[in-house]
């Protein structure tokens, strides 16, 4: 049979189908080979740092941060290493229910509270379970094997010394980043620098390959302080029972080397554990030495003193009757415990007289009052670099009329730290010299400006044995004595303000003493604010403290005791000389 003429002129169907398939894989193909051009080619680049930023990443490498130690290389805070557990929500949530369970347990909260968060940041790459975990917290936590979570080093602040010294050498965020006290201030030198690292990751997030560092981690230096750990300690745990034992609101010590002005204790209360924050108060954080301005009473008297016999506007023999009391101006009636009778300087320190203080501050004047009171570093900022530090307050003399020279001279109008008044006894003890404080050893620790003199020696030696009678039987601060050592010292008992004006029902007892006398070794200041049960006087509240931290301070730093008096038989007094 023959079959039909193909009449259209077209190819055959089965030809023509071939063609069109064909042409069908020639375009495909020469469309692969276009974009395979161009991607591997032309848009190359782009693409491999596309590629990079999702698969290959460069993350941070935590830092060691340097430790803190006192004079003799006691660790006052450290870094140890913890883990951080992070998470990717989204890949957690697929997790298995018991994984879940157990994973909620050993993070310390419920399995509901756990999913609730979980699903608060699903959208989120990146969620922190917990951080700062031990290594062996962290080990349980990653036998689990659970989905999208992940470990990351980090490191955990640790305080040995505690309360005795939280708000002096300060705290860290939990960032590792100083935020008060010396770790702020020496922030730079603790902290280091951390490194780069470069790594591979898994769709999830997962690290699956570690392709070296970028920049090793570089920890940070340790950082020296003057302070005595063993001191630091002693000081703190006397002025807490000092200020429990009289209900007072707060209270800070201060004890250092008058020769070189290295500070060896600085302890404020109330404290906080630096180790546990939940529950720090906010009156607490204060390191009252360097921050708390306060008005000093009768322990200005001394540097008072001072001027007036450098100055020679005042001599030992010239003599005053105080009466009790002395109306200076219809403004203002100058009132003594007491009639004192006839004083000299040294009962005028002996008795702590307000009345014999303004004498001598007006026979001086305004100008040289407050010229005095600056020379002896008052109402300036110490040579140490402390957060928060002030300066306290001593108005220009061109404002201050006879009322405000008279209660000057006895400590009202004027505000200081206890640093200040500190140092200022320190020149005292250091034969005229007043040192530049220093609570940093090394480079850290410069001073701004170098000691100098403020009074001569003679003036100052003067000075310590007029203030041994203070703490001598008749004086103001006869519990501030010591069996082994001769003591030189003064009692400030000032009111505290209340609504603007001085109260008689609040106030601030104050001692501040050196020894041994002759030739202090050390000077110690105790300052308890508000004492409510028994005595509030600086020689009552006060001056046992002193007492309780020179006795051990100067048994740890060994210092000889004071030569003691012998009596015409032979027989030794009770009196130390020295």
């Amino acid at each position: 049979m023959n079959q039909p003429r193909n009449t259209t002129g077209l190819p055959a169907p089965g030809r023509w189908r071939t063609a069109a398939v064909f042409l069908l894989f020639v375009a495909a193909a020469g469309g692969l080979a276009g974009r395979a051009f161009f991607l591997q080619i032309l848009d190359h680049g782009v693409l491999t740092k596309r590629a990079q930023s999702q698969y290959m990443h460069t993350i941070s490498v935590p830092a060691n941060r340097g430790a803190i130690v006192d004079r003799n290389g006691r660790p006052l805070a450290l870094s140890a290493p913890t883990q951080t557990v992070w998470a990717v929500p989204s890949a957690l949530l697929k997790a298995k229910p018991t994984t879940l369970t157990q994973l909620a347990k050993r993070l310390k909260t419920s399995r509901s509270d756990l999913k609730k968060r979980l699903k608060a940041h699903q959208d989120s790459q990146f969620y922190y379970l917990k951080r700062q975990l031990s290594p062996f917290k962290a080990s349980r936590i990653r036998k689990l094997k659970a989905p999208g979570v992940f470990f990351k080093r980090a490191y955990k602040r640790f305080y040995p010394a505690g309360p005795a010294a939280a708000q002096l050498v300060g705290l860290t965020d939990i960032d590792g980043k100083g935020v008060s006290g010396i770790e702020l201030s020496a922030n730079q030198t603790l902290a280091g620098k951390p490194g780069k690292r470069h790594v591979i990751t898994n769709r999830p997030g997962q690290v699956v390959d570690e392709l070296g560092y970028l920049t090793s981690p570089q920890s940070g230096h340790s950082v020296k302080l003057t302070l005595d750990e063993r001191l630091q300690t002693i000081g703190y745990q006397a002025l807490k029972q000092a200020v429990a034992k009289h209900q007072a609101t707060s209270g800070a010590l201060v004890v250092l080397n008058p020769q070189n002005g290295h500070l060896l204790a600085l302890a404020s209360v109330p404290s906080f554990n630096p180790n546990n924050r939940s529950s720090i108060a906010p009156a607490a954080l204060h390191m009252r030495p360097a921050t708390e301005v306060m008005e000093p009473g009768s322990s200005i008297k001394p540097i008072l003193i001072s001027g007036a016999l450098q100055h020679n506007l005042w001599s030992l023999s010239k003599r005053i009757h105080t009466h009790g009391y002395w109306r200076l101006n219809s403004h203002l009636t100058i009132r003594d415990d007491e009639n004192y009778g006839t004083e000299g300087l040294a009962r005028i320190l002996k008795k702590s007289s307000n009345i014999g203080a303004a004498h001598v501050g007006l026979t001086m004047g305004a100008k040289r009052v407050w010229q005095d009171y600056r020379q002896f570093g008052l109402g300036q900022t110490t040579d140490i670099n402390f957060p928060g530090q002030r300066a306290g307050t001593l108005r220009p003399f061109t404002k201050w009329n006879r009322t405000d020279t008279a209660t000057a001279s006895y400590g009202y109008g004027v505000g200081v730290t206890p640093l200040q008044l500190a140092r200022a006894y320190a020149a005292i003890a250091n034969n005229g010299i007043l040192p530049s404080l220093k609570l940093i050893e090394g480079q850290g620790g410069r001073t701004r400006a170098p000691a100098h003199r403020v009074i001569s020696r003679q003036t100052a030696m003067t000075m310590r044995r007029l203030l041994k009678g203070v703490v001598q039987p008749g004086g103001t601060a006869v519990r501030a004595q010591l069996a082994h050592y001769a003591v030189a010292g003064k009692t400030g008992t000032a009111r505290l303000v209340r609504n603007g004006k001085h109260t008689k029902k609040a106030h601030r007892a104050i001692f501040v003493g050196m020894a041994p006398a002759a030739n202090p070794a050390l000077v110690t200041l105790v300052m308890v604010n508000n004492p409510t049960r028994g005595s509030y006087f600086g020689g009552t509240v006060a001056a046992p403290v002193f007492k309780r931290v020179m006795r051990e301070a100067l048994h740890i730093m060994g210092v000889p005791p004071s030569p003691v008096k012998l009596a015409a038989s032979g027989r030794k007094t009770v009196e130390v000389s020295g």
